[in-house]
């Protein structure tokens, strides 16, 4: 008895045929992004009024930010910073004195790419923006007789706003299609004053400071002619023919 041979169900595919080629969507142009950065920073200078000798001069910078993009090649932003600028101590006879410094800031920002591909960029920053010094101050007195030692005391103030300029360069980098990882180095100046800060402690006076600082930014496409608005449309027009 002869078995015929089982033909199979279905042809099978040409050996010589390659798989289609996975079409790759463009980056959105036009963003709205949210992003979160942390890094150090060092205070350059400062003017101050008092005979205060500087022990720490730099410190943590970490702030939010959110960013407008209406196109790849530039954006605009809205930041807040918060900034340890280290400490200054004064010693004497009778009266000493520890301060801390920290600063608050907020940015307007702009960024512009020279160069930028659809997953890296270099750019370009400004910013104009407004700070506030704070001051925290611990130390001893002078009880005005000899009977009494010099008594210890803690004290803390704030003063501001002052003008703050400040600029930089920063590379953008792609690890998705909404999300980035920020880094880059910046410098900045802020006018404050370098009187005594609320009957505490001797203010920093105008400050320059240099920072690097990382981050992530995740980015919203706000984009109608990407990958996500063409889907959008798509439905509306499948769901209106329906």
């Amino acid at each position: 008895m002869i078995i015929p041979p089982v033909m199979p169900a279905f042809a099978p595919a040409p050996m010589d045929e390659a798989p289609a080629a996975k079409k790759s969507v463009p980056p959105p142009e036009m963003t709205l992004g949210f992003e979160l950065g942390i890094g150090i920073n060092a205070r350059l200078g400062g003017s101050s009024d008092f005979d205060v000798n500087r022990e720490e001069s730099s410190g943590l910078v970490f702030g939010p930010s959110v960013w407008l993009a209406p196109s790849r090649l530039w954006s605009f932003g809205l930041a807040y910073e918060r900034s340890s600028l280290g400490g200054d101590r004064s010693n004497g006879d009778l009266n000493s004195i520890d301060v801390r410094r920290d600063l608050d800031a907020i940015w307007l920002r702009g960024r512009a790419y020279p160069w930028r591909t659809d997953s890296v960029g270099i750019f370009v920053g400004l910013g104009l923006g407004a700070s506030w010094q704070h001051v925290t101050g611990t130390g001893t007195a002078d009880t005005g007789t000899s009977v009494r030692p010099p008594e210890p005391y803690s004290c803390s103030g704030s003063d501001g706003p002052g003008i703050a300029l400040g600029g930089g360069l920063g590379l953008d980098v792609d690890m998705s299609r909404s999300l980035a990882f920020v880094t880059g180095i910046d410098a900045a100046a802020h006018r404050q004053t370098g009187g005594v800060v609320e009957s505490c402690a001797p203010g920093s006076g105008s400050i320059t400071s240099l920072g690097a600082r990382i981050g992530f930014a995740y980015r919203f496409d706000l984009d109608e002619s990407s990958g996500n608005g063409a889907r959008a449309r798509s439905r509306g027009t499948s769901t209106a023919r329906r």
